[in-house]
């Protein structure tokens, strides 16, 4: 009987729109939910079903106001109700996957998609009842309810997309969709403004209501009716200028922005040549001419490598901090650009800077796409191409790293990770991990650049068929370019970093991303607060989550370390360098750290073995000429102790820049014919700008000499970027031929040095 009960239940249920529309639903995210990203309440699923719920909602709740006479409050209720039902139906569908698939913030799920998704439902169904009400007097009520309904979502997001499109912001709040974050590689979201704009819909909703209990029917229109309580009406009205008031004060409040909004906070704008700067007016002076002065010389260098001979000025946008960038148009942490807008958006001022110039390919390459992004990609620039707008700009911007894209390349190609070809120059292209893909691509459009010219590479950006510029199919080009990497000469230490670099999943592909990073972050800062306990219950949280992540399981032995539980670090150390699981790279890390606390505590001759081992074993410059100073300095007392507080800690509380001074100035005193002290101290002035002093630091390291060979390299090099710096061309060139003249150096990262060399100008 209860079988039967239930069953008839279930006809009755899909015998109604509501029912139907819940059921539908529900199966397509029951389907979506075996997708990693939709399985459980995630910030992708809030996204898609902000797309899908509120339109679906708006169409249920249109479709039945449209045939009956309901009074305004039973048409509110309705609408709410039908939006409510439909967010629902996903929220259910979604907890039962997430018991499948263990849930990574089960009470932060629920309420991010509550305040997106579920809110947009609900307000997607009080639309429907505007649009049943307006097809009500149409020849064809039905056909006009469906396109009404489906309207109003549209229409939110294509003003959504035209702000995104007329505006330096990425972000978006959309009445229907919630939060939609903008910048695909930062995991950490930080959407904590969505409880302030849902507080306008609040209002919204609240206005509503009280309009719908004024409204009663007369025939087949909605009239209003007193209810002769003012109170009431006051409430309504107040709450309907408290949504219009959020709405206008929206850039102050973060929810939309516009360039002169931004620029008007920001403060401050410079022009050098093509290159307009904008930015915030605490930046120092010095550094932006300095910056503006390196993005001209980029433009020009730009535009000469993609053929350009004309190029139009570029707009920078430089932002003090990443909060900053974030509130103001929505990527934290990554550096983007607007191809159409001729505008790109930077963190830091590091000089050289690390992205401008990859960022400024993407901007000038505008010359050479099309459609109304300015980019490649099919259907006329409308559907983009991420490997070659990516690819280009990592072929015409190389970057200061000891391997070239084609160098990495043939590293993925032995390590079996090298993606195939056509699938990096389609939306496939997102499956890869950023580091691998952006690589790959690099690599083949610098091919294609070599062998055909930049015209090709010019055509193939604006749209024309490589295999019809190339003569060549698809698998033909593929074969050339991996015979191409074959013929790269092999680095044997940088295949562990190949490994390391390389082997990491896509954002997309990733299990908790937005959580695991979130709290990661949340772990460093409790650690560097010296919350030893606090950071160690997160760490442990997020292991739960993620037990292959690295981050945690080192953040784990630190927090040991600092309490001073040596033995407890050691073994949490010893488990990850025995942990097949993860790289060689990976488990040298953990070694090394074994060896930083070998060191601290007087443990030098073993320490120095395990440095001297790591030295030999890496590719990365910088990290050798660590390796190779500490293990040099094990038994120095002044060597060792400045080494020690500079780099690890003489403590189990870390590093100490003030005692790392300290003792850096006492072993220069003491070493009269040995320039590392000086190099260290010179760095340190480098790290902050102090361009001046730094130079006369790294002179005199010059002048006293006893250099380990990559610390005498390293000099030349800092050297150079100072005198740039500062303007003094003469003698950038002489401390770049000393530069180049170590057998040590790098291909790449010489020619990456002497491109800034062309650049430098007082």
């Amino acid at each position: 009987m209860r079988v039967d009960a239930a069953m008839k239940g279930l006809r009755t249920a899909l015998g109604t729109a509501r029912g139907r529309a819940v059921f539908g639903i529900g199966a397509l995210f029951f389907g979506l939910g075996w997708l990693p990203p939709l399985s459980q309440p995630t910030y992708e699923l809030a996204l898609v079903a902000g797309i899908v719920c509120p339109a679906t909602a708006a169409v249920v709740t249109a479709l039945h106001t449209s045939s009956r006479r309901l009074d305004g409050f039973a048409s509110y209720c309705r609408g709410v109700g039908d939006g409510v039902s439909i967010a629902l139906s996903v929220l259910v569908v979604a907890l039962i996957h997430g018991v499948r698939t263990q849930m990574c913030d089960p009470l932060g799920g629920v309420v991010a998609f509550a305040l997106g998704p579920g809110v947009g439902a609900a307000l997607g169904g009080l639309w429907g009842v505007v649009a049943g009400e307006l097809a009500r007097s149409r020849k064809r009520p039905r056909l006009a309810a469906v396109v009404l309904a489906v309207a109003g979502p549209i229409v939110s997001i294509l003003g959504e997309l035209a702000l995104f499109y007329g505006s330096p912001a990425v972000f978006a709040y959309d009445p229907f969709v919630g939060y939609f974050s903008g910048a695909l590689y930062d995991t950490v979201l930080a959407d904590d403004g969505l409880w302030q704009y849902r507080a306008a819909s609040a209002c919204t909703m609240a206005a509503a209501y009280v309009a719908a209990l004024h409204l009663e029917r007369k025939g087949e229109r909605l009239r209003w009716v007193s209810l002769r309580r003012p109170g009431v009406v006051a409430f309504g009205i107040a709450c309907a200028v408290a949504r219009l008031a959020v709405f206008a004060m929206g850039p102050e409040l973060g929810f939309w922005q516009t360039a002169s909004t931004i620029e008007d906070e920001l403060g401050a704008r410079v022009v050098e040549g093509r290159c307009v700067v904008v930015f915030d007016r605490g930046i120092d002076r010095d550094h932006i001419a300095r910056f503006a002065r390196d993005c001209d010389d980029h433009v020009t260098g730009v535009s000469t490598w993609l053929g350009i001979t004309d190029p139009a000025p570029v707009t920078a946008f430089v932002f003090r901090s990443r909060s900053q960038k974030k509130r103001l148009m929505g990527a934290a942490g990554t550096s983007i650009a607007k191809p159409w807008r001729r505008e790109v958006y930077l963190n830091d001022l590091a000089y050289p800077h690390r992205v401008v110039e990859h960022e400024l390919v993407h901007a000038l390459a505008a010359d050479l796409g099309h459609g109304p992004f300015r980019i490649a990609g099919e259907l006329g620039g409308w559907l983009p191409n991420p490997g070659l707008i990516e690819g280009l700009a990592m072929a015409g911007a190389p970057r200061d790293e000891e391997l070239s894209a084609d160098g990495w390349a043939a590293q993925m190609k032995d390590l079996g990770v090298l993606p195939p070809l056509e699938s990096l120059f389609s939306l496939s292209f997102f499956t890869s991990a950023s580091s691998t893909g952006y690589t790959a691509a690099g690599s083949f459009v610098a091919f294609v650049r070599a062998g055909y010219g930049a015209d090709v590479v010019g055509r193939w950006y604006g749209g024309e068929e490589i295999t019809v510029l190339t003569g060549k199919s698809w698998a033909e080009l593929e074969a050339d370019w991996h015979a191409h990497l074959d013929t790269i000469t092999r680095d044997d230490a940088a295949a562990l970093t190949a490994q390391r670099r390389f082997d990491r999943p896509s954002v997309l592909a990733r299990r908790c991303p937005h959580v695991v990073d979130e709290r990661l972050d949340e772990a460093d800062a409790q650690l560097g607060a010296s919350d030893y306990d606090g950071a160690e219950r997160i760490y442990e949280g997020v292991h739960g989550l993620d037990p292959d992540s690295e981050r945690a399981r080192f953040g784990l032995a630190e927090c040991s370390e600092r309490r001073g539980e040596t033995e407890t670090a050691r073994s949490r150390l010893d488990a990850i360098a025995a942990d097949d699981r993860y790289t060689e790279y990976t488990r040298d890390r953990a070694r090394e750290g074994i060896a930083d606390m070998d060191l601290r505590l007087g443990h030098n001759a073993e320490a120095a073995a395990v440095y001297r081992q790591l030295a030999d074993r890496s590719s990365d410059e910088g990290r050798q000429r660590t390796f190779d100073l500490l293990a040099h300095y094990a038994d120095d007392p002044h060597g060792r102790a400045a080494l020690l507080a500079l780099l690890i800690g003489t403590t189990h509380k870390g590093a100490d820049d003030v005692e790392a001074l300290d003792r850096i100035g006492r072993w220069r005193a003491a070493a009269h014919d040995d320039g590392t002290p000086s190099y260290l101290m010179g760095r340190q002035h480098f790290n902050r700008g102090h361009y001046d002093l730094a130079i006369a630091s790294l002179e005199e390291a010059q002048r006293r000499g006893g250099l380990r060979p990559l610390v005498d390299m390293e000099v030349a090099r800092l050297l150079v970027i100072s005198h740039c710096a500062r303007g003094q061309r003469p003698e950038a060139q002489a401390a770049f031929a000393r530069y180049a003249a170590s057998p040590a150096v790098r291909p790449s990262r010489r020619e990456h040095l002497e491109r800034l060399v062309k650049r430098c100008r007082g």
